[in-house]
């Protein structure tokens, strides 16, 4: 046993007993605590969610019509912005293609190191190179 067999508990192993009682009820309690605070929180998510379907009277043929138009416009969006996107890079190509002229006019030959640079980095741009995610 605790006492090497005689029967008799020591104050100190009574202490020990029960700091280590009490840790466990307190882990034991923590716990619970925990697990109740989960449960409510499905019980509120599942509520709500009731709540939510109820409170919308569409039938399921509305809120179908409804997703198909919210659709139809996303793509329309989309294809707004990719006609954006490209008048973007056609009007960098074209301020490029000026400052390469610009550049050119000069007689400096640091100036034609410049134009050549603008030049080829005009070359590199690809449809909608900012833009890829389009």
């Amino acid at each position: 046993g605790l006492c090497g067999g005689r029967g008799k508990i020591s104050s100190r192993d009574q202490a020990a007993a029960r700091i280590q009682a009490r840790y466990r009820g307190i882990r034991v309690r923590d716990e619970q605590h925990k697990r109740n605070a989960a449960a409510t929180k499905i019980q509120a998510v599942r509520r709500g969610h009731a709540v939510r379907r109820d409170m919308d009277s569409r039938s399921w043929f509305q809120k179908r019509e409804a997703s198909t138009a919210l659709a139809s416009d996303m793509g329309e969006m989309k294809q707004r912005m990719k006609t954006m996107a490209k008048a973007m890079d056609k009007h960098d190509r074209k301020t490029g293609e000026k400052l390469v002229r610009a550049l050119r006019k000069e007689d400096q030959s640091w100036m034609h190191r410049e134009a050549d640079a603008e030049e080829e980095r005009l070359k590199h741009i690809k449809k909608h190179t900012s833009r890829r995610r389009l």
